[in-house]
């Protein structure tokens, strides 16, 4: 048996990693799952009933066993094992698949304008005259 508090930190630490390496996620739910059940166990008094009916009378409700989760461990060694063989990911970008896109902006003392293109078509227009204001802004003082 193990503690229940080193069962959470594994379990973060194997969630922090199955962010990295997605095939990893169903140890995650193992993990949790067996947390779970242990605490629910504690709490609706299965281990006490437990505790009571065998021979070592010590309160064991901050363990649990950690038979339940060595298939799922020893899964996990060997995945990690291959991951740092080869640890690099790469990544295939298909440009033709996704639209292209493209703003222009133009800008002069008397007004300022963008147009957003999407494959060549002009999606959106916009235009904005240049204020008193917004020239003050833009001019340094001093």
């Amino acid at each position: 048996m193990a503690s229940l508090k080193e069962l959470r930190q594994v379990c973060g630490k194997v969630a922090w990693l199955a962010g990295i390496l997605p095939k990893a996620r169903w140890v995650v739910a193992v993990f949790y799952k067996v947390l779970h059940t242990r605490l629910a166990d504690v709490k609706e008094g299965k281990e006490e009933a437990r505790r009571q009916s065998r021979k070592d009378s010590r309160d064991k409700s901050n363990m649990f066993h950690i038979k339940q989760l060595e298939q799922a461990r020893l899964w996990m060694v060997a995945y990690l094992d291959s991951a740092m063989e080869n640890p690099t990911k790469k990544f295939k970008l298909d440009t033709k698949k996704y639209p292209t896109a493209s703003v222009i902006t133009d800008a002069s003392p008397e007004g300022l304008g963008a147009v957003l293109l999407v494959n060549n078509t002009v999606i959106r227009a916009l235009k904005s005259p240049v204020l008193i204001g917004d020239a003050e802004q833009l001019v340094p003082v001093g």
